[in-house]
């Protein structure tokens, strides 16, 4: 079990913002709203401390505008995709499209969005989950 707050150089204290967060045995990283576009838009970015996150990635589709607009997800782990989902609209979209991650120690994490159209919505990403040393 860790004890304290764990990574706290890429802490966030106000909870939103690109960086994981710590409580307790626990990390969550909230994007809040961020606007995308057609080009690569960083949601979350932080590099791992000396633990481990088992975890929960879930993509956020933030608005009811342009619902024909498909937004790209990407989970870059040490500069390599290792997950990525497509939410095919507003209007197909599930609050369920989450899966599970595990994070290991020391790995450096950007979550990035992209609008594969050319308008302009709000979106956001967040991954929540337990750490362990």
């Amino acid at each position: 079990m860790i004890s304290g707050s764990g990574n706290t150089v890429s802490s966030n204290p106000s909870g939103t913002g690109t960086s994981l967060n710590y409580v307790g045995d626990h990390a969550y990283g909230y994007s809040g709203t961020v606007a995308v576009a057609n080009s690569d838009i960083t949601l979350l970015k932080w590099n791992m401390g000396p633990q481990y996150l088992v975890g929960t990635f879930q993509p956020l589709y933030m608005s009811d505008a342009n619902v024909n607009d498909d937004y790209y997800f990407r989970i870059e782990m040490d500069g390599e995709i290792i997950a990525s989902v497509i939410i095919d609209g507003a209007r197909v979209y599930s609050p369920y499209e989450e899966f599970d991650i595990i994070i290991p120690a020391y790995a450096r994490i950007q979550v990035i969005a992209k609008n594969n159209e050319s308008n302009t919505n709000n979106v956001g990403a967040m991954i929540t989950g337990r750490v362990y040393r």
